[in-house]
């Protein structure tokens, strides 16, 4: 089950990537400032996304 869930992840990471760089290329049109932009953009996604599951785990400790 833990497995399916981290290949579920992966993938959507990988598919999300590929809709910001379509997106921001059509945008700009310029494949470095695409390719910085979605690098800057998942990073920052990504640590987001871990503060917010650290901060849930901690609400919900909490109460239990």
């Amino acid at each position: 089950m833990k497995s399916e869930l981290v290949l579920k992840v992966v993938a959507w990471r990988i598919i999300s990537i590929f809709i910001t760089l379509t997106v921001l290329y059509a945008i700009t049109g310029d494949t470095q400032e695409t390719t910085w932009i979605t690098i800057l953009l998942h990073t920052l996604f990504t640590i987001g996304h871990y503060t917010f599951e650290l901060m849930w785990n901690k609400l919900y400790e909490k109460r239990d």
